[in-house]
């Protein structure tokens, strides 16, 4: 058994490295046959290449096709063991990237507003001060220069130690080894009418099947429908 399977192995080979040398030369050589059809026995001879031509695909699809098949069927057997095999750890994964997701944000959520309270905190400072600037200049123009210097005194006195009694204390949000928070910014849509035109794709499938249908009948503001002719082998499907 083990003979026949490597004699089949090797047969296959051969003819695989056989028809890969007969499709490398084929261009060249139907070129060199065929440089231009400028009469009807050119015409024939095309005809008879193209025939010839699609001998050899069918000669690749017979070598290459079983191959692929087995090929095919080897790869969804260990994609789809591979999918059973990370459901549960993809579980895990999300489970926990979900965590660590929900305590950032929080996390984020509170640094923000210890940010915010210390914002308006050294604000309030700095208009307590700028108000006591405005008394002192009020007294040195009222001519009460000591005045001012003991306001302006105060003033700095007054901001130095409201800036250092009960700072708010803004959480830091620590570096991890395995996870990284980064941003993802997504989208959604909240106004299609308001999207640039730019911005929306063709549904060519859909038009593709109403021109299949229609045919020159075809009426599709925005749409030039021609006809556009494919050769192809009287025993060729379609």
């Amino acid at each position: 058994m083990e003979t026949n399977t490597t004699e089949e192995k090797t047969s296959v080979e051969n003819a695989a490295l056989d028809i890969e040398k007969k499709a490398a030369s084929l261009p060249q050589e139907v070129r060199t046959r065929i440089p231009t059809i400028a009469c009807q026995e050119d015409l024939t001879r095309a005809n008879n290449a193209l025939a010839y031509i699609y001998k050899v695909i069918r000669r690749v699809d017979g070598i290459f096709d079983p191959m692929i098949e087995t090929t095919r069927k080897a790869w969804k057997m260990a994609l789809g063991k591979k999918k059973e095999v990370m459901e549960p750890i993809s579980d895990a994964q999300d489970y926990t990237k979900g965590l660590i997701k929900r305590y950032n944000l929080e996390l984020m959520r509170v640094k923000a507003e210890a940010e915010e309270t210390e914002r308006l905190r050294l604000k309030e400072i700095a208009d307590k001060a700028e108000e006591k600037i405005q008394e002192a200049i009020q007294a040195e123009a009222d001519g009460d220069d000591e005045r001012a210097t003991e306001i302006l005194e105060e003033a700095v006195v007054q901001a130095e130690e409201e800036t250092k009694t009960a700072p708010v204390i803004i959480p830091e949000v620590k570096k991890m080894e395995a996870a990284i928070m980064k941003d993802h910014w997504a989208w959604k849509e909240v106004d299609f009418s308001s999207i640039p035109r730019e911005l929306l794709l063709l549904d060519r499938a859909k038009i593709n099947a109403i021109v299949m249908r229609d045919k020159e009948k075809t009426d599709i503001p925005g749409i030039e429908v021609y006809n556009d002719p494919v050769v192809s082998h009287r025993g060729a499907r379609g």
